[in-house]
């Protein structure tokens, strides 16, 4: 899940129907599949570049855009469908993700699982009102846990940030040109 152009994602991508469960709608026509396919595409490249861009040398955050890009491009289809309780629960999934990013940039893969997986089972016409809230409250529940472990579990890595925001990132690059150049 963490690189430009997540796999999972791409399966996606191709087969754009197999989201009607978080988007409210099933295409027919073929042209009208691979036009919104492209959409996604497009999303998530450009998510996945922006997140490259503002990473500032944290690499979660690359795959973090492109998931981003991903839920952005499930809103675009649910928008243009007219499907608004969709557009509402797709919204909130993504400021959830931007806020679990900044909380911590390797926190966002969990959330993204669990955030995808209990919207995917509240939209599930078969369940009841009790159940319904059941799996509701049992979904904030967890994700507050995931949230809790990452506070209270102190890893040597969190602490200073080395683990997760070293490396590629464009002034790093820039301050190693300026070294061998000196």
């Amino acid at each position: 899940l963490d690189s430009p152009l997540p796999d999972p994602l791409l399966y996606f991508v191709f087969r754009v129907n197999l989201l009607g469960a978080w988007t409210g709608v099933f295409f027919v026509r073929p042209r009208t599949q691979w036009m919104w396919s492209s959409i996604l595409f497009t999303l998530i490249t450009v998510g996945a570049v922006l997140g490259f861009l503002l990473s500032k040398g944290c690499h979660g955050w690359m795959g973090l855009g492109a998931n981003l890009g991903f839920l952005g491009g499930i809103m675009t289809i649910s928008l243009c469908s007219g499907h608004w309780i969709y557009v509402l629960g797709d919204a909130m999934i993504i400021g959830i993700m931007v806020l679990t990013g900044l909380h911590s940039p390797i926190l966002w893969r969990e959330t993204f699982l669990l955030m995808v997986g209990s919207s995917g089972l509240l939209l599930l016409p078969d369940w009841k009102v009790w159940q319904r809230v059941f799996l509701l409250l049992a979904g904030m529940l967890v994700l507050a846990g995931v949230q809790v472990v990452y506070v209270f579990v102190e890893y040597q890595g969190f602490k200073d940030g080395r683990m997760f925001c070293q490396g590629r990132s464009w002034v790093a690059w820039q301050n190693r040109s300026e070294q061998l150049d000196d």
